[in-house]
């Protein structure tokens, strides 16, 4: 239980520290190498889904926050695979800190696009979801 604790609050912790410096720093678009940095103020989910629609998106991402945050509970109680636990964690504490984004800032802060994805710029929240997200569904048929 206390690894995934620490694990969300470490998501948590990087993510708003990183926001942060972007909101900071990347005022103007930096490239570096196949990065590209830059604030971008995003206040819908990806590629500005729900955008005028606010109060349905936080909804949607409360109950989405709460869902997994109450899976990594269980499967952090259980303690029969740490690793699934692990990756629900990191999906739990980056949905928090793009919940912590929305209801502080409205909106989410991304900073980072990968060359090749077309301008679709990132946080590190984002990632954290992603790199959940194949942990767990790799390791789904332990649940």
């Amino acid at each position: 239980m206390i690894t995934a604790i620490a694990a969300v609050l470490i998501v948590i912790l990087i993510d708003q520290k990183a926001k942060a410096y972007a909101r900071e720093n990347f005022t103007t678009r930096q490239e570096q190498g196949f990065l590209t940095f830059y604030l971008v103020k995003n206040p819908g989910a990806f590629r500005g889904f729900l955008k005028n629609k606010p109060k349905l998106l936080l909804g949607l991402q409360t109950f989405g926050t709460v869902f997994v945050t109450l899976l990594t509970i269980l499967s952090a109680l259980r303690g029969k695979d740490k690793v699934l636990t692990v990756g629900l964690a990191l999906i739990s504490g980056g949905s928090i800190g793009n919940m912590i984004d929305r209801i502080t800032e409205g909106e989410v802060t991304d900073f980072v696009a990968i060359k090749w994805t077309k301008n679709l710029y990132y946080n590190l929240a984002d990632f954290a979801i992603f790199l959940g997200a194949l942990i767990a569904l790799v390791r789904s048929d332990k649940m």
